[in-house]
């Protein structure tokens, strides 16, 4: 039969509060840890962050184990560390969504393990799940019987196979680093960008060395994602968004100018244009009334002035640079010695590394 995570490795209570935040990518692994000011509030701790040479980690998956354990030593060694609250990569995750009859949490757990093998292409013995915290309920009257009236909950699924699990706990754990949770990556981002207790729409775009992911967020949770592999000059090798003039601004500084024009196709532009249409098909036959409200950057070189000026072409909504402290401290309260533009490199492990966790599954 399928199991969670923690059926396998239980988490000792007196490590459950940890708040060591780790993540890793195919091109670095990074750490964030808070601590807590005199007045009793959060200021960063510690960070660090080590790039990792190409072909050890590819799509998510280990490639040279070897020199992953070696880095990852030397990294625990350098920073101290040992129990973490790690990422789990994007593109080895599953999601989707489960309507139930209202339930107790135990369950709801037993009833989607019969729900995974119709979602993912995974068996229920080749499957690791958890699932995020419910949604919202609907009461929904059954037609035969008007005073019969159904009570139903709403959950996202994630899922990860047992294997890619397994390789990450034997690489941490053969370099003395010691995960006491794992979480999908899109999560862990939205715990940071997204404002506690705000339940609207949002569309997070993380910038990845080769790759853009997107994650569409309602209720604090995300809920549909996608991966896109992009060439590392992408942007700025668009023919329609190659720069056509300078021309100055109203404080007389020179500014770049860009333009469309025929080109080669846009493979990101037609992926966001996608999962925005299957979003609002969602939103409309759900009745949510939850239209996206923002798009929200984060993730490597988003200060780049091709990269922000292609996403204020593209999308039809207010397109804005993450705060990834937004979470954690003000700015009118403290200034952590990380620069903000290097910050956006950090999102998952801050979202990790936040005390209080929002919703969300942990694997």
């Amino acid at each position: 039969m399928n199991k969670t995570f923690y059926d396998f490795f239980p988490t000792p209570k007196f490590i459950s509060m940890q708040s060591v935040g780790f993540s890793i990518q195919d091109d670095s692994v990074c750490f964030i840890d808070f601590g807590k000011s005199n007045n009793g509030k959060i200021i960063l701790k510690s960070y660090g962050r080590e790039n990792l040479p190409p072909a050890v980690l590819e799509n998510g998956e280990i490639k040279d184990s070897k020199k992953l354990i070696e880095i990852l030593s030397d990294f625990r060694k350098k920073h101290n560390l040992y129990f973490i609250k790690a990422t789990l990569p994007e593109e080895k995750a599953f999601l989707f969504r489960a309507t139930l009859p209202k339930m107790s949490k135990e369950e709801i757990r037993d009833a989607l393990r019969f729900k995974v093998e119709e979602n993912v292409p995974l068996s229920t013995d080749e499957a690791v799940f958890d699932f995020y915290s419910v949604l919202n309920s609907k009461n929904q009257t059954d037609k035969t019987n008007s005073d019969n009236v159904k009570q139903e909950i709403e959950t996202v699924v994630s899922v990860v196979s047992k294997n890619t699990v397994s390789s990450y706990l034997e690489v941490f754990k053969a370099s003395g680093i010691k995960p006491i949770l794992f979480e999908s990556e899109s999560q862990a981002v939205a715990k940071a960008v997204v404002k506690n207790k705000d339940k609207g729409s949002f569309l997070i775009v993380n910038v990845k060395s080769g790759k853009i992911s997107l994650y569409i967020v309602n209720k604090e949770l995300v809920q549909f994602t996608s991966n896109v592999s992009l060439s590392g000059d992408y942007f700025s090798s668009l023919p329609f968004y190659q720069k056509k003039e300078k021309a100055a601004d109203e404080s007389g500084e020179e500014t770049k100018i860009f333009t469309k024009s025929a080109g080669k196709e846009d493979i990101l532009k037609n992926e966001v244009e996608k999962l925005l249409d299957y979003w609002n098909s969602f939103n409309n036959s759900q009745n949510a009334g939850s239209k996206i409200e923002k798009v929200i950057i984060c993730g490597n070189d988003t200060s780049d002035f091709s990269i922000k000026n292609y996403f204020n072409s593209i999308f039809p909504f207010p397109v804005g640079q993450a705060n990834v402290w937004v979470n954690a401290f003000s700015f009118d309260d403290y200034i952590p010695d990380l620069t903000f533009e290097e910050s956006f490199k950090y999102s998952a492990a801050i979202g990790l590394a936040l005390p209080k966790a929002k919703n969300g599954a942990e694997i």
